[in-house]
């Protein structure tokens, strides 16, 4: 797996040198873009879904994101887009659970007029109560397009290298094909979404690798009420996982999970840069290996700052 992304570090430096060499008589765009949120959440099933650790005790926690973007625009058909991502979660009654995720980003895409092009990388790290416990690295090419003009697909293939870090035989590679749509209804301000997934898990022991398949539905809806700018999202998941190459040792049979999520959220502007978000999901996951099975309810309120 490694290699993989050894030659896309290699093809990142080349195509930067070619994009610069290109770009040398055109006018140099930049923007900078940023969100700083914090906010509660109450969880009333603390889960870490790479572990199967699910403590049915309610716990609340105060949250804090930072996202920002750096896109660099040379001319209109070239993109550079990097971003970077912080986020802190403190548990009030589940200590042990304190989490924070680091998520770095490098993409870049070209316009061919009736079809985009590009190529996508990240590198996650997250820790556990202090302690390291995950890191991923993935790869992803895709194409994107427009079919008339209200349907946008994406299609992308993802290449993960995930290392769990407290349980080494969790760690895995993973390939997944992606379809992503959506259908505007009047533009970006009212449209529909949906999204398929069919993709391989390949652990370092076979009793954790998987084949799974993901259907998404959302609706999106951007209004005027009480003379503030309002958003709605809603958005309903499938997702089923066949761990189908070796039988559990607690099942004597292949264990299988579905899992089922709501989302709702509500986000109204207070201002040009603050924005009220608050937000509910529902997990419902049945698995035949019962300490992986679980309802969950997460509710939160954030404040976000738009810089």
């Amino acid at each position: 797996m490694h290699y993989i992304f050894k030659l896309s570090l290699c093809w990142w430096v080349v195509s930067l040198l070619l994009l610069q060499s290109a770009s040398a008589t055109t006018e140099e765009k930049h923007r900078w873009e940023g969100r700083l949120e914090a906010g509660i959440e109450n969880d009333s099933t603390v889960i870490i879904d790479e572990l199967d650790s699910v403590v049915d005790d309610s716990s609340s926690s105060r949250l804090l994101r930072l996202h920002v973007n750096y896109r660099y625009t040379p001319d209109d058909t070239n993109e550079w887009l990097f971003s970077a991502n912080a986020i802190r979660k403190n548990f009030r009654e589940s200590n042990t659970f304190d989490s924070s995720l680091q998520i770095y980003s490098a993409g870049y895409s070209r316009d061919f007029e009736k079809l985009t092009a590009g190529l996508r990388s990240q590198a996650i790290t997250s820790d556990l109560d202090g302690e390291g416990f995950l890191s991923m690295q993935q790869y992803s090419p895709y194409f994107s397009f427009f079919v008339g003009k209200q349907w946008f697909l994406n299609l992308a293939l993802n290449i993960t290298d995930k290392t769990i870090k407290t349980d080494r035989e969790r760690s895995a590679d993973g390939r997944e094909f992606t379809l992503d749509g959506y259908h505007f209804l009047q533009g970006i301000n009212h449209y529909l979404l949906f999204s398929v997934r069919s993709g391989k898990e390949e652990a370092e022991n076979s009793l954790y690798s998987f084949t799974s398949g993901q259907f998404r539905v959302g609706w999106v809806k951007k209004l005027k009420w009480l003379d503030k700018a309002h958003k709605v999202r809603v958005n309903w998941r499938y997702l089923r996982r066949n761990y189908n190459q070796q039988l559990h040792p607690k099942l004597d049979e292949f264990r299988v999970d579905n899992r089922r999520q709501w989302d709702i959220e509500w986000e109204t502007e207070l201002t040009d840069n603050f924005i009220l978000a608050a937000s509910f999901r529902l997990n419902e996951q049945d698995s035949r290996l019962s300490s992986a099975s679980y309802d969950q309810k997460i509710s939160s309120v954030v404040l976000q700052y738009h810089f």
